[in-house]
């Protein structure tokens, strides 16, 4: 995120692979820059090559500002290192997260699932995670 950008209220759910600079949202972030309110739901991290790497959860490299953001607890590091540093809602590895968390938080928010009534947009993966769904789809992961 560069010259003064921001990202807010999103969730990222892939599997995350480079050499430098690698977070789940974001790789790096300047000073006028921010994310905020975001999620990491990412499996894992890997290290594609490289020793002179910065990897967090949320944000690989930060210089600007988090606020509020969240990671999968249970995401893995791959290549060679490990998530370093605190697991806190305002630093780059943001605060831990589980299913059962998140299944009570988003229901909470109001949030409509497939299973919910009425049914809404939204399904649980199968570690329980919330995705993007049609009807009675299941995830693959």
């Amino acid at each position: 995120v560069t010259g003064g950008g921001s990202i807010s209220n999103c969730y990222a759910t892939g599997n995350i692979s480079g050499n430098d600079r690698v977070g789940g949202v974001a790789g790096y972030i300047v000073a006028s820059s921010s994310i905020s309110n975001c999620a990491a739901f990412n499996p894992s991290i890997t290290r594609t090559s490289g020793t002179g790497t910065y990897f967090g959860r949320v944000v690989g490299f930060v210089v600007g500002t988090l606020t509020g953001n969240v990671a999968r607890a249970d995401m893995t590091a791959i290549g060679g290192f490990a998530f370093a540093g605190l697991y806190t809602a305002d630093g780059f590895n943001g605060l831990d997260v589980n299913a059962t968390t998140l299944q009570t938080t988003y229901t909470g928010l109001g949030w409509l699932f497939n299973d919910s009534t009425p049914a809404g947009p939204w399904i649980w993966d199968t570690a329980g995670f919330p995705k993007l769904g049609f009807g009675t789809e299941t995830n693959p992961f």
